[in-house]
């Protein structure tokens, strides 16, 4: 949707949106105080929620698109069967 995004846990999901996609804040989970100050900073930054959620559109282009995606399955189920 190109929306950023403000996540309050932790783990390989929260790494990958923050670091990897580039597309997230982070903060500390069942942190009211920070979450409310990280959607401040968004509003008063638009800049900064435009590009984080430039970023994380991208990324899912990149990574998940269903013709891409079909044409690596495709690519594989042919490899396989060849190999039978």
């Amino acid at each position: 949707a190109g929306r950023p995004l403000v996540l309050a846990l932790n783990g390989e999901a929260c790494q990958i949106a923050v670091q990897e996609a580039r597309a997230a804040l982070h903060v500390e989970p069942e942190n009211a105080e920070e979450l409310v100050s990280a959607i401040l900073y968004l509003y008063n930054h638009p800049e900064v929620a435009e590009q984080l959620g430039r970023c994380g559109r991208a990324y899912v282009q990149e990574r998940f698109d269903y013709d891409t995606l079909t044409a690596t399955l495709d690519a594989q189920l042919t490899s396989i069967v060849k190999e039978l």
